[in-house]
């Protein structure tokens, strides 16, 4: 009995003693903590196939997670972890630039020169792109493949020039670089041989100019040069052979070009000189007898050009004169007869070009204007149809090159432009269609 009375005894102090205890709770964690959140940004679109215009504003969706850790008191340290997950909207404090990998690249050009059936283009780096006809190694490509999409050939050059079937590239350096068709000795190597890469083969050069067959080079001390085919006199040699190494014809010059078988100079004082064949009248001397020698027939110009067997001469005070051939039209005086003398048939014009059988003329407000044979589209009309009057094709335009039959143009903002024939690729559209509306060219 006394030993059950002592048990109850202790059980009844134990239990007085747990009731007079301080009672604790643990505190619950708080349902928005006041911890800064860890800030996870993802982008939507996440590639760059996206449909949109190359430069495009994305809206971020921002996903937010915060691990917060509370304090609580008195002395009790309680850890809460609180996942909350929401969702915001950030304006980004810069665009997003989207490029879509389907948008092609524009060729930029800033120099550009058409040949017999192939073009050449150079761009800013100096870098000079070939395309077009290539069985004697006109582009320089160290092959005879065709090319109907631009490749780099040669580095370094400053400016450029196209013949039939053989090409010019005048470096920084004063030196002359040359490819393709040499026949009649038009490279200037000292041979007959072509050459399908550039080799050099003069030194002190300023400017270059090609015939069909021949060649021209003006040298820094205003001496011209002359290599190449020469039966109707076209270099200007005061004979009719043909010279496989340059030979100096004239001094003075300060302009040259060169036409399907005849040459232009134009002197420091303004006065157009001309030699070579002149069935057509296309030396403007009043006559049709061919010349082998330059002989004075304008003043006043400014700028020259010529075509297969018509010239053309930019006045000083932006007027357009042409003389020669004009069968097509090409003279754009509004009929097809032929001139012997230069007659007066555009004003306004900045930049002048020929083609084999047509013409170009660039105005000062930068649009382009073209006459002559448009068979192939050369003209850039949308039609085939040919025109004696010059009209109005391109604007936007800041310089022009003319092919035998296609053209090329170069906008302000640099895009190169082509038209016309493209059998060989020379327009460079990746694609061998004749082309009778201007179109854009893209590559790198």
């Amino acid at each position: 009995m006394k030993k059950t009375l002592c048990i109850l005894s202790a059980v009844v102090l134990v239990f007085m003693a747990l009731s007079s205890c301080t009672k604790k709770e643990i505190p619950t964690a708080p349902d928005s903590p006041t911890a800064t959140p860890t800030i996870t940004y993802t982008i939507t679109p996440s590639d760059d196939t996206a449909t949109a215009t190359p430069t495009n504003t994305i809206t971020f969706t921002v996903t937010a997670t915060a691990t917060p850790t509370e304090i609580h008191t008195p002395a009790d340290t309680v850890t809460a972890t609180h996942t909350p997950t929401f969702t915001a909207t950030a304006t980004p404090t810069s665009a997003v630039t989207v490029i879509p990998t389907n948008t092609p690249i524009p060729f930029y050009a800033t120099k550009i020169a058409g040949g017999g059936a192939h073009s050449l283009t150079l761009k800013s780096d100096g870098t000079l792109w070939a395309a077009g006809y290539n069985w004697a190694g006109q582009l320089g490509s160290e092959d005879n493949d065709d090319r109907n999409e631009f490749v780099p050939v040669l580095s370094g050059v400053s400016e450029i020039a196209g013949g039939g079937e053989h090409s010019l590239a005048l470096k920084s350096d004063g030196t002359l670089w040359v490819a393709g068709n040499n026949w009649y000795g038009q490279l200037g190597t000292g041979d007959n041989n072509h050459r399908n890469e550039f080799v050099q083969v003069l030194s002190g050069v300023s400017e270059i100019a090609c015939g069909y067959y021949h060649s021209l080079a003006l040298k820094s001390d205003g001496t011209l040069w002359a290599a190449g085919y020469n039966w109707a006199g076209q270099l200007g040699s005061e004979d009719n052979d043909d010279r496989n190494e340059f030979v100096q014809v004239l001094s003075g010059v300060s302009e040259i070009a060169g036409g399907g078988e005849h040459s232009l100079a134009l002197k420091s004082d303004g006065t157009l000189w001309a030699a070579g064949m002149n069935w057509d009248g296309q030396l403007g001397t009043g006559d049709n007898n061919h010349r082998n020698e330059f002989v004075q027939v304008l003043s006043g110009v400014s700028e020259i050009a010529g075509g297969y067997a018509h010239s053309l001469a930019l006045k000083s005070d932006g007027t357009l004169w042409a003389a020669g051939m004009n069968g097509v039209g090409q003279l754009g005086t509004g009929d097809n007869n032929a001139r012997n003398e230069f007659v007066q048939v555009l004003s306004g014009v900045s930049e002048i070009a020929g083609g084999g059988f047509h013409s170009l003329a660039l105005k000062s407000d930068g649009t382009l204007w073209a006459a002559g044979m448009n068979g192939v589209g050369q003209l850039g009309t949308g039609d085939n149809n040919a025109r004696n009057e010059f009209v109005q094709v391109l604007s936007g335009v800041s310089e022009i090159a003319g092919g035998r039959v296609h053209s090329l143009a170069s906008k302000s903002d640099g895009t190169l432009w082509a038209v016309g024939h493209n059998l060989y690729g020379q327009l460079g559209t990746g694609d061998n269609n004749d082309r009778n509306v201007w179109t854009p060219i893209y590559g790198q």
